[in-house]
């Protein structure tokens, strides 16, 4: 898929977690938490795709988030 600077982009992607009463529980079936993410893409590389928040003048971001290609699901180009 052929993203450019300042595309509008969905990821959904699959993270790791932890529960929040720090007890293991053999009756649960562990997982990962689908993940779904919207923003503005500003690069990818051989190790995943970086995108931000938001965006200014001379496409200057904020609110970076990088989620590596073995993460990754799927991507799509929204606008």
């Amino acid at each position: 898929m052929k993203m450019k600077l300042g595309d509008i982009i969905e990821i959904t992607w699959e993270d790791a977690w932890s529960n929040s009463h720090g007890y293991f529980d053999s009756n649960y079936e562990y997982q990962p938490m689908t993940i779904t993410d919207i923003g503005y893409f500003m690069q990818e590389n051989e190790q995943g795709v970086t995108m931000v928040r938001s965006i200014g003048k001379e496409s200057k971001g904020r609110g970076e988030t990088f989620t590596p290609w073995e993460m990754i699901r799927s991507i799509e180009v929204l606008i």
